[in-house]
């Protein structure tokens, strides 16, 4: 992310369309241990997530089907939209009451640019089905 002036605001992007990845039925086994991977997310200006990288917080703890899991996350991320991250520039407002400070400040413009992000994706088995979550990686 390039370095921002102290008239600019660097907004997160914001996903539009996220459905979760499926549970891989061959790894689906009564009693596995959940499997956790992180992968980071690289989001272009247009919206849309064109590269799915393994992430440096990742531990790669090992498991059994890991590929497997892998796979199904990448597959999921790649049909992702997401308000592309913007850096807004802001601008000073009018001093409306007159005691020489200005009142409000307006957005003078608004770049998308390139980000990432790094998401944690946790399988586990549940009553026999697959649960999948996702969030932020910690």
């Amino acid at each position: 992310m390039p370095g921002l002036s102290g008239q600019q605001i660097f907004m997160a992007p914001v996903p539009l369309e996220a459905p979760l990845p499926e549970y891989p039925k061959k790894a689906l086994v009564k009693d596995a241990a959940p499997v956790s991977l992180v992968v980071r997310i690289i989001i272009y200006e247009d919206g849309v997530v064109h590269e799915v990288l393994d992430s440096p917080s990742d531990q790669r703890a090992a498991a059994d089907h890991r590929e497997v899991f892998r796979e199904a996350v990448e597959a999921a991320v790649r049909s992702w939209r997401f308000r592309p991250a913007i850096i807004r520039t802001m601008a000073e407002g009018e001093d409306l009451d007159h005691d020489g400070k200005v009142d409000y400040t307006v957005t003078a413009a608004e770049k998308p640019v390139r980000s990432y992000l790094d998401l944690r994706f946790t399988f586990e088995v549940e009553r026999g089905g697959g649960r999948v979550q996702v969030g932020p990686s910690r």
